[in-house]
């Protein structure tokens, strides 16, 4: 489960299920008495089977939400969620076995996505707005960075921001550390 807070109208909420797929959640309620209910707001299937991690980052400046998942099936989705916005960019085999784990950061001006899964890979993916096409938001998913973990059975993936470069843990039946893996 992952609930996100932020502005976009009625998105509060993302739960992602074992057949692929997320729902998004939005509280009602009176706001006098302050009593709020969580409703379905929308079903999105993302992957062809399990979805086992998501990540999501609120853009204030755009008024939307990345999100960022990955699967039993290999595949990573970027899906971008606004109040009449909603675009999903699907990478498939963007690891060669089940991607357990992804994390979205901002790092300076960058937006950046970060993947591993049973493969013993991590994958940096850099994230890119195109505000040149008109009518259009387009983002891409960049492959930027990759490496080996060495961490059997993979289930985490966190990092820890400095200044100038990225700390990437790597937690599964081993422990694995990679330190300044990106420098921007």
């Amino acid at each position: 489960k992952l609930v996100v807070n932020g502005a976009i109208g009625k998105i509060r909420g993302l739960v992602g299920d074992t057949e692929g797929k997320i729902y998004l959640y939005h509280y009602y309620g009176n706001e006098k008495d302050k009593k709020y209910k969580a409703g379905l707001y929308n079903v999105i299937q993302l992957h062809e089977f399990g979805l086992n991690s998501i990540s999501a980052k609120y853009l204030a400046e755009k008024n939307m939400y990345l999100v960022l998942s990955g699967g039993t099936d290999n595949m990573v989705c970027l899906s971008i969620l606004g109040e009449h916005l909603m675009q999903v960019y699907k990478i498939p085999d963007a690891h060669t076995s089940v991607i357990r784990s992804v994390q979205l950061l901002r790092f300076g001006k960058e937006i950046l996505g970060l993947s591993t899964g049973y493969d013993q890979k991590i994958h940096v993916w850099k994230i890119i707005h195109d505000e040149n096409i008109k009518h259009r938001i387009e983002w891409i998913c960049h492959p930027i960075a990759s490496a080996e973990t060495g961490v059997n059975d993979t289930n985490v993936i966190r990092c820890v921001k400095s200044a100038d470069s990225m700390n990437i843990i790597v937690a599964g039946s081993g422990l694995d550390y990679y330190l300044s893996l990106i420098h921007i």
